[in-house]
């Protein structure tokens, strides 16, 4: 943001810890979840003079995908995964739409 001279940052990390389960040891449907930690960080800059605020949280991580092989050497990974932060002063949600490519 950059507006009179004005600007600002705003930061959102997470760091979880996630399990994955295979329903079929042979298929390659999986599902996801993770619990963790959450920082909202954000910078206000108004000349010379910076304001500076950070917050953390627990955050949840939840998802479902595929493996896809090709071949002995190759995969495509489809996934859906659901972010939550919780925070004292509001919370953060996030749908996150994905593709992996994996060389093993």
């Amino acid at each position: 943001m950059r507006e009179g001279g004005a600007s600002g940052t705003l930061t959102f990390s997470n760091l979880n810890a996630v399990f994955y389960g295979y329903l079929d040891p042979t298929g390659g449907f999986f599902i996801k979840s993770g619990l963790g930690i959450a920082v909202l960080s954000a910078e206000a800059r108004f000349g010379n003079v910076s304001i500076t605020e950070s917050e953390n949280g627990v955050s949840f991580t939840a998802g479902v995908g595929y493996d896809i092989g090709f071949g002995a050497r190759f995969g495509l990974t489809p996934h859906v995964d659901y972010h939550y932060a919780g925070f004292e002063d509001g919370r953060i949600n996030l749908i996150r739409l994905g593709l992996g490519f994996n060389w093993y």
